[in-house]
């Protein structure tokens, strides 16, 4: 589900520039061309004021007549290709604002305070990136599930993603995980989990996807923020592709 501010910045925003586009190109710029062109071959030094404002006055409403329909055409289009540019430029705008927006929501919650609300459709919690402790060992299985969170996200409105805790909201810390990676650090653990992104979901995928470290006590905890994706976005899994989406609390 579409939030308000992306419906705000959908289509018909570049739509309402385009067609304002070509009736200002239409209606403002030809008219005002054409009197531009006659006042080059009509000195002010040769005619009275009172009879250039008339011969400008007719010259731009000679603009609307039939025999200069190609001409208004032009201006047609060039307006609209105007107003399509700046319906784009203001979309882009218009995205980015909502995108800080729900950036600064998410960043100004106190992380403990996330853990205690729970599981909703923008906060996701994992224990763990790839320790399995009822194992005792690496599992792709984990990885998958926090990959699977993340591609869902990018197929909403973004979200959160803890890692180091229980479903509960109980931190675990990260430090099981830590101590399977060849950097055992938050820089060897971000560059797992930038490489999982990379390597499931793709590496142009990897931009939208932005990772920060927390202490609770003696506890690392991870907490991920990820941002929408324009495009949809399929965790390959082997040699087939799936697609999953945030249906309240829960990946489908």
């Amino acid at each position: 589900m579409q939030s308000s501010s992306s419906r705000d910045c959908g289509r018909r925003t570049v739509t309402i520039y385009a067609v304002s586009g070509a009736v200002l190109g239409y209606a403002v710029l030809h008219p005002v061309t054409m009197v531009m062109y006659m006042l080059e071959h009509l000195p002010p030094a040769a005619h009275g004021w009172g009879e250039m404002a008339n011969a400008a006055l007719e010259r731009a409403l000679h603009s609307f007549h039939p025999s200069m329909g190609l001409m208004g055409g032009y201006f047609l289009m060039l307006g609209a290709a105007l107003g399509l540019a700046a319906g784009m430029y203001a979309r882009m705008l218009c995205k980015q604002s909502a995108l800080i927006a729900r950036q600064e929501k998410a960043l100004g919650r106190d992380l403990t305070t996330l853990l205690q609300s729970g599981e909703t459709e923008e906060t996701e919690v994992k224990a763990s990136l790839r320790w399995d402790t009822r194992l005792g060992k690496v599992t792709k299985d984990l990885e998958h599930a926090v990959a699977k969170t993340i591609a869902s996200f990018m197929n909403g409105d973004g979200g959160t993603l803890i890692i180091g805790a229980d479903d509960h909201g109980t931190p675990g810390g990260l430090e099981q995980d830590m101590s399977t990676l060849k950097r055992k650090d938050e820089d060897g653990f971000e560059q797992c989990l930038t490489q999982l992104v990379s390597t499931r979901l793709g590496s142009h995928f990897c931009s939208l996807v932005h990772a920060m470290f927390h202490a609770l006590g003696e506890l690392r905890l991870c907490r991920v923020y990820v941002e929408a994706a324009r495009d949809p976005v399929y965790l390959r899994d082997g040699k087939d592709k799936q697609f999953f989406v945030r249906t309240g609390n829960s990946t489908r």
